[in-house]
């Protein structure tokens, strides 16, 4: 067995027996320097920077859905003094509408926070398994598995703000009709 894998090498390298032991580019990981080991683990750093800054922009969408629905059951709680009787119902209507929006979104943009904080634990993995990877001279598939992943987590976050952002915009949308048409009513819209 020794000998095939040396006629391989010699063949391969076009060296002779004696010159295997002393050229070692035919090992599977040549040997690393600590610049190496660092360019392996910053690789990754664009997408924890990429994750990064979606979480936060994620949470301040959070928090402008929190603050909404706040203004909204502000609104609800504040409309039987203001209302007359008959405007009361469909004004409740349409708030009661706003606050199941208001709670898709919510939930939606949860669930995007929570995938993005898994993609930014995924890459930070990354990054540690394949400097781990270059100083043991080890495979990298896990640490390519673990990114892949980290990706996915990254898709189905921005799929899910797409869900919420079109929410926003059909709730935006149903306000304005809304406003119109209580304009129309009062004889404010010419």
């Amino acid at each position: 067995m020794t000998n095939i894998m040396n006629e391989c090498v010699e063949h391969s390298h076009g060296s002779s027996h004696r010159d295997v032991g002393r050229d070692i580019s035919w090992l599977p990981m040549p040997p690393t320097t600590p610049a190496d080991v660092l360019s392996a683990m910053i690789t990754p750093a664009v997408l924890i920077s990429a994750a990064g800054l979606l979480s936060l922009s994620t949470s301040q969408r959070l928090a402008r859905v929190v603050d909404r629905t706040r203004l909204v059951v502000h609104e609800f709680q504040s409309l039987s003094s203001r209302a007359a009787p008959g405007d009361r119902a469909a004004r409740e209507a349409f708030i009661v509408r706003q606050l199941r929006a208001l709670t898709s979104r919510a939930r939606l943009v949860q669930w995007a926070l929570t995938c993005l904080y898994i993609s930014l634990a995924l890459f930070i993995m990354t990054s540690l398994l394949l400097g781990l990877a270059v100083v043991l001279g080890g495979q990298s598939w896990i640490a390519l598995g673990v990114g892949v992943t980290g990706a996915l987590c990254l898709l189905a976050s921005s799929l899910l703000l797409i869900g919420e952002a079109r929410i926003a915009v059909r709730s935006l949308g149903e306000e304005i009709a809304f406003i119109r048409g209580i304009s129309r009513e009062t004889g404010s819209i010419g």
